[in-house]
């Protein structure tokens, strides 16, 4: 049964990469989207005598939409990943069953 435990850690070396990747692209679009209010916020007078608010404020919402999408998707990853290593738990016992039987 221990001939499951490279597939498992293979299996986990591939969802930390998938993951770190997801985390750094989410946290990317946090950074843009602060970027774009401490803008706002520190040029408050600027932005309300140009009647910029509802572009800017377009801006803000199209980096949280990008940032909802990676978190999707990096719950899709842990999802499946959960949905593995049960698959994998499964098969451990079925093969322990099946010889030890």
């Amino acid at each position: 049964m221990s001939c499951i435990i490279p597939i498992i850690v293979g299996s986990s070396l591939i969802f930390a990469k998938v993951i770190t990747r997801e985390t750094e692209e989410q946290l990317n679009t946090y950074s843009k989207a602060e970027q774009i209010a401490q803008e706002v916020f520190s040029s408050l007078r600027t932005v309300l005598s140009f009647n910029g608010s509802k572009c800017q404020q377009k801006q803000y919402e199209k980096e949280l939409k990008l940032n909802e999408w990676y978190t999707v998707r990096k719950d899709d990853a842990f999802g499946t990943f959960m949905d593995w290593l049960f698959f994998i738990n499964f098969l451990v016992y079925s093969i322990g069953f099946t010889f030890g039987s």
